[in-house]
């Protein structure tokens, strides 16, 4: 069984990590819409870190404790 859940998000990077989030994360949604495969972007980034998860490093826990990374 693969489960996947993202809830909420705090996204950070360099400018190029961000750069590249933009151009993948557009490039999916273009491609699924031309697909008639989702009409909105709320599983974009599940499908993204399944997809490239080496480009992720996913934390646990609170909101608010992806300030204390920083």
């Amino acid at each position: 069984q693969d489960i996947s859940v993202i809830s909420g998000g705090f996204l950070a990077g360099d400018r190029n990590s961000i750069i590249r989030l933009h151009q993948l994360y557009y490039k999916k949604f273009i491609n699924l819409i031309e697909k008639q495969k989702i009409d909105d972007d709320q599983t974009m980034l599940v499908l993204l870190i399944n997809e490239y998860p080496e480009l992720f490093h996913i934390y646990y826990g609170d909101w608010f404790d992806a300030f204390e990374l920083f």
